[in-house]
């Protein structure tokens, strides 16, 4: 529309190939409970499945406004908001319920399927400390037509390293706020070996 204001359409899938296992340091009780709280079962171990493969699966969309707020070399800052959904396949995977500080027993929950669809605001930020380090950040929120309390937070950091012009080394710290998953706010950290090409 303008230099600095124009529409955007996305569309998203992130899923895990690999499974995922908790792994404790010695047998311990386990209690298994279901979406809605029920215990399946309880059992002594000392490793639990937490995501099969292609367990937790997630499809975003997204359509409305992009505002380029500034652009130079070195950085550049977007703004988007329109009306996103968000769609989460959940197959057996399951997260820790119970602070085991607290209780005797490791405590996990199944995670739910869910379809969610709302206003979204995203703000991206991207920092070239030079040519081959590059910093970014992503800011992405959700907030529900039927439920502004389940409104979704994600936040993601990372340092990259470009080894060549379509292939690099990130370090990922990442948050997340989703009350459809869990209670509590979720961090986590990866070391990711990315491929990425610019079509446009």
């Amino acid at each position: 529309m303008t230099k600095w204001v124009g529409p955007y359409v996305r569309a998203g899938a992130e899923t895990n190939l690999l499974p995922a296992d908790r792994v404790f340091e010695e047998a311990r009780g386990l209690r298994l409970l279901d979406v809605d709280g029920t215990l399946l079962r309880t059992r002594i171990t000392d490793r639990q499945r937490i995501t099969p493969p292609f367990g937790l699966s997630t499809l975003k969309e997204g359509v409305g406004i992009n505002l380029r707020l500034f652009k130079e070399v070195f950085a550049e800052t977007t703004v988007r908001t329109g009306v996103g959904a968000r769609h989460r396949i959940a197959r057996y995977s399951l997260f820790e319920e119970a602070d085991i500080s607290t209780t005797p027993e490791f405590e996990f929950k199944r995670i739910g399927s869910s379809n969610q669809v709302g206003i979204e605001g995203t703000l991206l930020a991207v920092g070239r400390l030079t040519r081959w380090v590059l910093l970014n950040l992503e800011v992405d929120a959700l907030l529900p037509f039927d439920d502004v309390k389940a409104a979704i937070l994600e936040v993601e950091a990372s340092v990259g390293l470009k080894l060549t012009s379509y292939l690099s080394v990130n370090y990922v710290l990442r948050f997340l706020r989703d009350q459809e998953i869990r209670d509590r706010d979720a961090f986590s950290q990866d070391l990711l070996l990315r491929f990425s090409v610019e079509v446009f």
